[in-house]
């Protein structure tokens, strides 16, 4: 497990850093500010994903709000990561949703105990009236950047995002 975490931490050093680097001054913090996020999103997946298949199931109470006091941040922390990002780019807590609650976001008709969620609302905090449709997956993907669109990993891929970033 160790050597996992080594290995994503380094991964998600180099993958920032990158994106650091491929950064220009034509971009708009709006822009700039989005990739974080999904960056900052899919690193939060991937740790839930390494204590799901460690654990197989969550043993979490509390959502969904991700905070460094919350059930999930001790659980992760520093088992899985040895700190993870609390808040999106605007501030707003990133949202960590699990198991059966999964059912309650973006028009998911059912839910399973091992599905997880991991959104930003976006610049505008708001939670989007997106609805997820799982005959077409990639529907949620848009091209361009929009930072009032929310950011949806679930189960450690994006369904609502931008295609490029």
């Amino acid at each position: 497990m160790k050597k996992s975490i080594l290995v994503g931490g380094a991964i998600c050093l180099f993958l920032f850093g990158g994106l650091l680097a491929s950064m220009g001054s034509q971009q708009t913090d709006e822009t700039i500010k989005v990739r974080i996020a999904r960056l900052e999103i899919s690193t939060i997946a991937t740790v839930l994903m390494d204590y799901l298949t460690d654990r197989g199931k969550f043993l979490f109470k509390d959502m969904p709000s991700l905070y460094e006091g919350s059930d999930v941040y001790k659980a992760l922390c520093p088992a899985y990561a040895k700190s993870l990002p609390t808040r999106d780019p605007w501030g707003e807590p990133y949202k960590v949703i699990y198991g059966k609650e999964v059912a309650k976001f973006y028009g998911f008709k059912t839910a399973a105990e091992d599905d997880y969620l991991v959104i930003s609302f976006g610049r505008d905090k708001k939670m989007e009236k997106w609805t997820y449709d799982p005959k077409r997956p990639e529907a949620g993907i848009y091209s361009g950047i929009d930072p009032d669109k929310d950011l949806v990993n679930f189960n450690g891929s994006f369904i609502r995002g931008p295609k490029k970033i």
